[in-house]
């Protein structure tokens, strides 16, 4: 598993988050980070906002340093979200219930939790 998984943080590298999928235990404080690195423009701003959250970071820029948005997960479920300014750059948290050993990075989400998402969507 790598560092970034441990710690629950997305970094927003390459005009991507990295990673896309994070799968995390309910209560987890997710990070999104925007690392400096090499030559800075500091035109290139990202905003985190969620499809099914009231809640949207603030503008994530490229100066002074690292710059952090954090949310914590309190609700199982499937939240996706997107950079409102870069609306091809997407990802999606999965909340589990605490104690499934479920936590992680996967590169898609599991059969199980897409099947749950189509019933919630019937309903």
């Amino acid at each position: 598993m790598d560092e970034s998984a441990k710690k629950n943080t997305i970094q927003i590298k390459e005009m991507a988050f990295s990673p896309e999928y994070l799968r995390v235990e309910e209560g987890a404080i997710v990070e999104w980070i925007l690392p400096i690195t090499g030559k800075i423009d500091t035109s290139i701003k990202h905003v985190v906002c969620f499809d099914d959250l009231p809640v949207e970071s603030d503008c994530l820029k490229m100066i002074d340093g690292q710059n952090v948005f954090r949310e914590q997960f309190d609700r199982v479920g499937v939240y996706d979200y997107k950079c409102l300014i870069y609306t091809r750059m997407k990802g999606r948290i999965e909340v589990v219930k605490r104690g499934s050993k479920q936590g992680g990075t996967s590169s898609a989400p599991s059969i199980v939790s897409s099947l749950k998402d189509a019933q919630r969507k019937l309903k």
